[in-house]
């Protein structure tokens, strides 16, 4: 029975209706440079020319050409093999970070492109430094779209890259991220912190050793199959600008879908448009996935350029990133002037909970008002009393919608509706200058009409704690609340 592949259009539809329910699972075309010339993380023949740079005798150099043409389907790992037989793995971890430090640009942290060093500081100061990397497409979207994600939803990202891009986009874009780097076996379930958590799974480019040739990308780590079931759970695996390298974790992710460990949906991308050329170069991967083709748990894409795809993906969800064309400012701005003016606050505000917004007539001026409400609460406790505790975090929920939160709902009019669904972008901003706020200090997509942004507050001291939330429409802040809350310290009130 031959393979069905659907479109770029119909992924786009997926994944634009459950963003927090996906886990990425992305490779090296989603870091690599999208054109000739532009700066990223080499693709395989740019870092075989780092590899050959290691040899100055023509014998070596005639050997290791030798050994790319005895396996032309799989340059990369003959090259790292031959090094790590001629050379050592330091030299192969050396490769890795020249590598990923071509992804460099000039920043007010390091005005001039550092050469290579092998101080973990350093290296670490270097990836802290969000504005000194040269984002791909791809990278730049997918941060933007993980960074949208409310922190309930705890993003997952698994890669088979060395670089610590997606984490920086993810932070650029305003989002938390954190990585974990599987050197040899290891399981995922203690893996605990906020916001996306980045599984580098053959290694980190500083942190360990990075594994290439397939005695390393080979070895049993039951610990690892055991847990990624677990991991990804029930939510939809996207893959992106991955080849499925014959390793243990792409036979491990294909047998907890084989064998059910977890209701997992698979999304796997190829980036060819024919489909006879995906059968002729996948043949393996694709036998491995028929049965969860067969079952309706695998979905096969073609023609998926992560390069355009992620970032129409995150205009869709997010809206478009600064430095778009004019014209589309143009339209953007024409927009703001006929939409901002829809939830403008009103006059008698006297609450924290529950506060209207007085949306105005229509363009024509001939509809009634309405009310919008923006309403902000604490689910665990009596909303007008949260008990707040040094260092015990406490969630917070605001949500935009046509009644006060509680109360009997009183629809707004299609009108409306449609014209607040037409907007680009709404978003709340939320800050405590004594409190950690997860997922970040910032503005996220508010979801509308029905759905809910979750925040955690974890006070820092006790006191008094002002909380301010801050409605915009477009970044233009448009509505602002403050309450301030009493935080008690945990001695005070008899606990341990």
């Amino acid at each position: 029975m031959p393979l069905d592949f659907a479109s770029d259009e119909d992924l786009l539809v997926r994944l634009s209706l459950r963003p927090h329910e996906q886990v990425y699972l992305v490779g090296s075309a989603v870091t690599a440079p999208s054109r000739p010339g532009e700066p990223g993380v080499p693709r395989v023949d740019d870092v075989i020319d780092l590899i050959r740079a290691e040899y100055r005798r023509a014998s070596e150099l005639e050997r290791l050409e030798a050994a790319l043409a005895a396996e032309p389907d799989n340059r990369y790992q003959a090259a790292f093999r031959f090094l790590l037989r001629t050379r050592d793995q330091e030299v192969a971890n050396s490769v890795i970070r020249r590598a990923v430090l071509l992804s460099r640009r000039p920043s007010p942290a390091f005005p001039v492109p550092p050469p290579e060093n092998h101080d973990p500081e350093i290296l670490r100061a270097l990836e802290g430094d969000v504005e000194g990397w040269h984002l791909p497409p791809a990278t730049e979207a997918l941060g933007r779209v993980i960074a949208r994600l409310p922190a309930a939803a705890r993003p997952i990202v698994l890669t088979s890259n060395f670089d610590p891009l997606i984490a920086v986009s993810v932070r650029r874009a305003g989002g938390r991220a954190y990585t974990t780097a599987l050197q040899a076996d290891g399981s995922l379930a203690r893996v605990d912190s906020q916001g996306c958590l980045i599984v580098h799974v053959h290694g980190d480019w500083f942190r360990t050793d990075s594994l290439h040739s397939p005695a390393q990308l080979g070895q049993d780590r039951p610990k690892l199959t055991a847990s990624l079931a677990h991991l990804v759970g029930a939510r939809t695996l996207v893959v992106l600008g991955y080849s499925g390298w014959d390793d243990v974790f792409t036979r491990s992710l294909i047998s907890a879908i084989r064998n059910g460990l977890a209701p997992i949906e698979v999304a796997w991308t190829f980036y060819p448009a024919d489909e006879a050329a995906i059968v002729r170069d996948s043949a393996h991967l694709l036998e491995m996935l028929r049965p969860g083709v067969e079952f309706g748990r695998v979905a096969l894409y073609k023609g998926i350029d992560a390069h355009t795809f992620l970032p129409r993906l995150a205009a869709r969800l997010v809206g478009s990133p600064a430095g778009e064309p004019a014209y589309a400012l143009s339209q953007r701005q024409a927009q703001i002037q006929q939409t901002v003016a829809v939830v403008a606050a009103s006059e008698d505000d006297t609450g924290f909970l529950g506060v209207p917004l007085k949306s105005v007539s229509s363009i024509t001026r001939s509809a009634p008002i309405e009310q919008v409400y923006l309403n902000v609460w604490f689910p665990k406790f009596e909303p007008r009393a949260p008990r707040f505790v040094v260092d015990v975090p406490i969630e917070m929920h605001v949500a935009l919608g046509p009644q006060r939160h509680g109360a009997p709902a009183d629809p707004l009019s299609e009108d409306l509706l449609g014209r607040l669904r037409r907007l680009a972008q709404i978003d709340v901003w939320v800050q405590c200058a004594d409190a950690d706020v997860t997922p970040c200090d910032g503005t996220l997509q508010l979801p509308w009409p029905t759905n809910v942004l979750s925040f955690e507050l974890t006070p820092r001291r006790p006191g008094g704690l002002r909380i301010v939330v801050v409605l915009l429409i477009h970044n233009q802040p448009v509505h602002r609340l403050e309450r301030e809350v009493q935080v008690h310290d945990r001695r005070e009130r008899g606990e341990r």
